[in-house]
């Protein structure tokens, strides 16, 4: 059984440019770490950030490969879609939105990457609807692992 969670990236502009259902281990102390790691990498969130702006939502008219499918709209890719959109050589980056109506009956955790905020949310029990994160962390003043689980004890 699966821990169901999703990521949604905002670019500095206030786009939504992802927004990637995630099938597996998505409670705190897993997807949320795992994030965490690659958020403080600061090299590999520059070229995120670069590519961002290659990624749009399809309209579902696209031939999307099997290949290209599990690097970048499958439920198994979960964190690893900060690492594919940062190193993708492709022009466009072709993502499924989830939609928010969808989500909000069965996800159990959210995680919200939000560049124009500076900011990097979890929520529990919550769709991305902006309000009542269980932590809301400063991208630019990440906590350690120990730290950003303790605080979500409290």
């Amino acid at each position: 059984m699966g821990t169901r969670s999703r990521i949604v990236v905002i670019d500095e502009q206030k786009n939504k440019k992802i927004d990637l259902y995630c099938q597996w281990d998505g409670y705190f102390n897993y997807m949320g770490i795992k994030l965490l790691e690659r958020l403080r990498d600061k090299e590999l969130v520059e070229k995120f950030k670069t590519n961002l702006n290659k990624c749009y939502f399809t309209d579902g008219s696209e031939e999307i490969s099997e290949d290209y499918y599990d690097k970048f709209i499958s439920r198994d890719v979960m964190y690893r879609i900060i690492e594919n959109v940062a190193d993708c050589k492709l022009d466009k980056i072709i993502l499924q939105e989830l939609g928010d109506k969808e989500a909000e009956k069965w996800l159990e955790y959210c995680y919200v990457i939000d560049f124009s905020s500076n900011v990097f949310m979890c929520y529990h029990r919550a769709n991305y609807i902006g309000e009542n994160p269980e932590i809301v962390c400063f991208l630019d003043n990440l906590p350690t692992n120990e730290n950003f689980l303790k605080s979500l004890e409290e």
